[in-house]
């Protein structure tokens, strides 16, 4: 017998160092990673000690997955782990390439990471009603996502990537049980946006929190000095910004006047914070001193808090990490330049830049990315003044394009 189909909602902030989205109204945030599990590593369906552990499990499902994917729309085979359970797993891990130049529209990664999620989602929802898992489950999705705004700018790639999802049915089946279980997906409508420009619009029309935010950031980085008694209002009613958002694997600048998104004053450089990461783990392990194979591993060793055998590691690879940030930071600098040369060039002058995204965030903490976009700004004046740039609060930042997907969401 097969289950009644229903509407499933996905705000899908697909980034190459996480997935963060809502789900039916449910906070999502995973690693961007899956695990190739080898046909002689197949693990052995799980049990549970009892229904309180049972109900722990199912609860977070998309955390210990092991799922396969058979559709149209994907060319990858073979079966998966997805969430916690493939970043702390001993296989291959599959990470988005942050330094290869393909689109992450025409990656199998992401539609697999994807139905992975909508099928986990599927199951505990089934479970939680207290329906039998022992049948085929369908599931309708609306779903708004976005593409990196010069890769979103190319003719046809926007459609071909809403394409990949809609033109067909896709099977996940799930192999974590005695027996399996597949859903069945159709997504019955798909919103493919511009990262950045979501970010954008909900700076424009910031909410209290964001408000909040501007205003302490305003304060802490000298701007309430330079220009006193300037209000919140104020300064999003500028007309012309530039809006900075550095993911894991791009960076991409444009300029926005009265709320609208200048595409022709834009770029997406094919960096981010995961290209730091990389460069570092490379240099780590040509020097012999690997601290793990992926980024995954190496923010994981970060994050570890270093006994008094380690610090001395742990000193070592925060300053490699630091050299390659002031390289990224150099080149985010190059590509802003890049646009302001265009927007100069036609008379539009930038009143204020904001910065945001998740690898805005250890970019803020380390270095001096501020003060050298503060400096290319002055470059470009001929009567000089300091615009200010302010960084997005780490609270906020990573989730401003997610929350832009939600608003088309909602209203879809």
């Amino acid at each position: 017998m097969t289950k009644k189909s229903n509407v499933m909602k996905l705000a899908n902030d697909l980034g190459y160092g996480r997935v963060k989205g809502s789900i039916n109204g449910k906070e999502l945030n995973l690693t961007s990673v899956l695990a190739r599990v080898p046909a002689n590593q197949a693990p052995k369906p799980d049990t549970f000690r009892n229904a309180d552990e049972k109900d722990a499990y199912m609860n977070d499902l998309v955390n210990h997955l092991y799922f396969s994917v058979n559709s149209k729309s994907i060319n990858t085979d073979g079966k998966f782990f997805l969430g916690e359970r493939a970043q702390h797993s001993n296989s291959n891990k599959w990470l988005f390439d942050v330094n290869d130049y393909s689109s992450k529209a025409e990656n199998d990664m992401g539609l697999i990471l994807t139905l992975g999620i909508i099928a986990a989602e599927k199951i505990k929802e089934v479970y939680n009603e207290d329906e039998a898992l022992d049948d085929i489950l369908e599931v309708e999705v609306q779903m708004t996502t976005a593409l990196p705004i010069m890769e979103a700018n190319r003719n046809g790639v926007v459609e071909a990537y809403r394409e990949r999802f809609i033109s067909n049915q896709h099977l996940v089946t799930v192999h974590n049980f005695p027996h399996d279980i597949t859903v069945k997906v159709k997504f019955k409508d798909v919103f493919v946006g511009y990262e950045g420009e979501l970010a954008q619009f909900c700076i424009a029309n910031a909410s209290d929190d964001i408000k909040s935010a501007i205003m302490t950031e305003w304060k802490d980085a000298g701007y309430s000095d330079i220009y006193p008694d300037v209000t919140v209002d104020e300064i999003l009613g500028l007309r012309t910004t530039m809006g900075v958002d550095i993911g894991a694997g791009t960076t991409d600048t444009v300029i926005f006047q009265d709320g609208k998104m200048l595409i022709k004053y834009s770029t997406s450089l094919k960096m981010g914070y995961g290209s730091v990461q990389d460069a570092a783990l490379k240099q780590l392990i040509q020097e012999g001193n690997a601290v793990g194979r992926s980024r995954v591993d190496l923010e994981e060793f970060l994050n570890t808090p270093a006994g008094f055998t380690t610090r001395a590691l742990h000193k070592h690879v925060e300053d490699i990490v630091l050299d390659n940030n002031e390289l990224l930071a150099n080149e985010i600098v190059d590509s802003i330049s890049d646009v302001l040369g265009g927007a100069t060039r036609d008379g539009i002058a930038v009143e204020i830049v904001y910065v945001y995204g998740g690898g805005s965030i250890p970019m803020k903490q380390r270095g001096e990315l501020r003060e050298k976009i503060a400096d290319k700004l002055k470059s470009f004046q001929t009567v000089k003044a300091e615009v200010p740039v302010l960084f997005i609060s780490d609270e906020i930042a990573p989730y401003l394009n997610l929350a832009g997907l939600q608003v088309v969401l909602d209203n879809m």
